[in-house]
């Protein structure tokens, strides 16, 4: 057989010494391991396919409480649990070792490498956008959801998003706070041309060819921005069983650097820019034969009777939403490259997500890439907000409504702002770190919550 060759295969066992008792079933066997009642290393784990090819058909039992007894090539084997001691000895045995917990937890945060290669469904979802995507009049980008080539046909979804949308109306009963916060987003939703209201002849359609998003509201405290965003569910279950939007769509390789690769590329830059884009998922449509798969429903008030609607724009919580915005982020980048070069370079590796870090050498090249930037992504109606830079000079520039930071906090060094979960001070241009004083630490897991709950690329 294959197997894999590791410096410590699972803790000891059993892991603690049974005590010494006579099982007259057992006496006069010739045992594989004759010191079954204490503790020792384990040399080698048998999968269950070789551990059935090395048993023989027979089974001992004692009474109550008493190993049990199996014969295999090696000889007998015991396991089960005993009447009286608190640990069992069988050997189906689970290693839990909090120190390779730790070692685990930090490879996780490890910066690894990009796919040298797509998948097969990786690239046929790049071929897809390049072959569907669109412009309108406007200059807006239109997209294709990418369904995967083979998939089963959506369950109904109906049930379950009314149980949520009267679920979400019993918490506006308990919080009008809520329910005005969760109105305002929705009006804005109508009032943007982002979603619209499905006509009467257009309800009855084949579930194949619709599906309905339960939504929900999402509270963010610390957003500098929108407090209360309402999320929109497309891996919600389905009936009869059958699969989710989700699940039939695909999800587009992965189109941005590593955080602490951007980070590290921010701090090369001697005059430093971020901003992030407005609403950015909701800059791109979403094609017309393809809205019906983004039904929800809705009313102002629970007196009022239920009404469809259709979302039109790339939608936050859809598997596929991530890559459909950030590739059309790097197609306005190519699409005015021969114009605007230098903007284009530098939109095409300084974003994650809609968070834009870039910078230059100098004040003044710093102004003309950030005015180039602006004009390039506007375009596209992409809208950049909360510029902050750590020179004064660039932002004096800028319209007070769109800064993050002014040039008198520069000077005072007197504010930070999130830079991809840390806090930059532009002032002083220093990152840091929002940690919460932990009570005292007595044990390793405690250290480790502590250490997961702390962002730090």
């Amino acid at each position: 057989m294959e197997a894999y060759v590791m410096h410590k295969v699972t803790s000891l066992l059993p892991s603690a010494a049974l005590a010494e008792k006579k099982w007259p079933h057992i006496d006069s066997l010739r045992l594989a391991d004759p010191q079954f009642k204490t503790p020792k290393k384990m040399d080698v784990i048998l999968g269950a396919e070789y551990a059935l090819a090395i048993t023989l058909p027979q089974i001992l039992k004692g009474s109550e409480g008493e190993p049990i007894a199996q014969p295999t090539i090696f000889g007998w084997i015991v396991g089960g649990k005993v009447s009286g001691e608190v640990k069992s000895f069988t050997s189906l045995h689970t290693q839990c070792d909090l120190n390779e917990t730790l070692k685990r937890f930090s490879e996780v945060e490890t910066i690894m490498p990009k796919q040298p290669h797509l998948t097969e469904e990786e690239q046929l979802c790049e071929t897809h956008f390049a072959e569907t995507h669109t412009r309108d009049r406007s200059g807006r980008y239109v997209v294709k959801l990418p369904f995967k080539p083979s998939h089963e046909d959506l369950g109904d979804s109906t049930t379950t998003a009314m149980a949520r949308l009267q679920a979400m109306e019993r918490r506006f009963a308990r919080n009008p706070v809520l329910q005005q916060g969760y109105k305002q987003f929705m009006d804005e939703y109508l009032a943007l041309d982002h979603m619209e209201l499905v006509q009467p002849d257009e309800l009855e359609q084949p579930n194949s060819m619709k599906y309905v998003l339960p939504h929900q509201a999402v509270i963010r405290p610390t957003s500098e921005t929108t407090k209360l965003r309402v999320v929109f569910d497309a891996s919600a279950a389905t009936r009869p069983n059958k699969p989710s939007l989700n699940e039939v769509l695909a999800v587009g390789p992965p189109l941005q650097d590593d955080l602490l690769v951007l980070l590290q590329r921010f701090r090369t830059h001697q005059v430093a820019l971020s901003a992030d884009v407005e609403k950015m998922y909701r800059q791109v449509l979403v094609s017309e034969a393809d809205r019906d798969f983004q039904r929800v429903f809705w009313r102002q008030a629970p007196t009022e009777k239920i009404q469809t609607h259709r979302l039109k724009t790339v939608t936050y919580g859809t598997s596929c939403a991530p890559y459909l915005a950030k590739k059309v982020l790097q197609q306005i980048a190519h699409d005015y490259r021969s114009e605007f070069p230098e903007a284009s370079q530098a939109i095409l590796p300084s974003f994650y997500m809609d968070d834009l870090l870039c910078g230059a050498a100098t004040v003044e090249e710093g102004k003309k890439l950030r005015r180039e930037i602006q004009e390039v992504l506007n375009r596209g109606h992409f809208s950049l907000r909360k510029w902050s830079s750590n020179s004064e000079e660039i932002l004096e520039e800028i319209p007070s409504d769109m800064i993050a930071i002014t040039p008198d906090e520069i000077r005072t060094q007197s504010k930070s702002i999130s830079a991809l979960g840390l806090k930059w001070n532009p002032g002083n241009d220093t990152f840091s770190l929002m940690i919460d004083t932990p009570p005292p630490v007595t044990t390793k897991r405690e250290f480790s919550s502590g250490v997961a709950k702390t962002f730090d690329p």
